[in-house]
């Protein structure tokens, strides 16, 4: 035995509210609502419009005319007011009628332009919602033609050279900054591309220095001396263990280096060497080591 599935609200099974028609129901085809209430719309305005009538042939035919022989003045009177309101009741849902189905036909149809809506396996699928890929900043799209191929291949091995100073012994050393996502910014910090002697360095200052080691300058933009596969990187002074380890080391020689104002870049009398570096101590209202070699 086939059992009918249920339709709401399906416009596919709508049918014009017309006179004289009522819609039909077979089993070969689903149940509609829009249906359903056709046919109990029209229904219902045929037994108005019949009950209108009988009253109206009863009041001017039965009461009115007299025709079983009664023609008193008071049925008179009674079939006159009774037929006269059987035809104001007839003409008025006539005239709604028509009204309705002049300004807007989909009311005499039930319907109010809904979705499909199925019950069962067949479901209409929504509109789909527009989505945006999200970037990811620790690996940016290093694209095929750049005109800063040194920047975007130090963006591109950033993680590896984090990955190697975290994991140095006693503690490692650490980075203030994420890595930038483009050559051009300068609010981050990238260490991909330092090259190997600044790595030597930088193990060899985490096994003589106790404290925290943190770089907050590598070869990111916005430095007028550090690059992609230059030396030179800036480290906090915010740890006094590790600031006391680098003042123990020996005082350098070097007449000390200027800013590219021409001002001198380093503290006078803080300036030091060790494993071929100089350890600058830069004048900046941010306190760190300017670190050369």
């Amino acid at each position: 035995m086939a059992t009918n599935s249920y339709v709401s609200l399906e416009p596919g099974a709508e049918k014009t509210l017309v006179p004289g028609f009522i819609p039909k129901f077979n089993s070969s085809s689903p149940l509609s609502l829009d249906l359903s209430l056709n046919f109990i719309f029209m229904v219902a305005f045929i037994i108005v419009a019949a009950t209108a009538m009988g009253m109206a042939v009863y009041g001017y035919g039965v009461l009115r005319l007299g025709v079983f022989g009664d023609s008193s003045e008071q049925r008179l009177t009674r079939g006159k007011k009774i037929g006269q309101k059987a035809l104001g009741g007839f003409l008025g849902i006539s005239i709604a009628y028509l009204t309705i189905l002049t300004l807007n036909p989909d009311m005499l149809r039930t319907s109010i332009s809904l979705e499909k809506l199925r019950v069962g396996s067949k479901v209409t699928s929504l509109p789909s919602v527009p989505t945006t890929t999200p970037v990811n900043r620790q690996n940016p799209q290093i694209p095929k033609n750049n005109d800063d191929p040194k920047g975007w291949e130090a963006i591109k091995n950033d993680a590896q050279v984090r990955a190697f100073l975290r994991n140095l012994p006693n503690g490692g050393i650490s980075v203030n900054k994420s890595v930038c996502i483009n050559p051009t910014q300068t609010s981050c910090t990238t260490v991909g591309s330092l090259p190997q002697s600044t790595l030597t360095m930088l193990t060899q200052l985490r096994n003589i220095c106790s404290g925290r080691i943190m770089i907050t300058g590598g070869v990111e933009a916005g430095h007028s001396s550090h690059g992609p596969g230059l030396t030179p990187i800036d480290l906090s002074l915010n740890d006094n263990d590790f600031t006391k380890c680098i003042q123990s080391f020996p005082k350098s020689s070097k007449v000390p280096i200027r800013n590219s104002r021409g001002d001198p870049l380093c503290f006078k009398d803080k300036v030091y060497e060790k494993f071929g570096f100089t350890f600058c101590d830069e004048i900046s209202t941010d306190r760190h080591l300017h670190v050369y070699q």
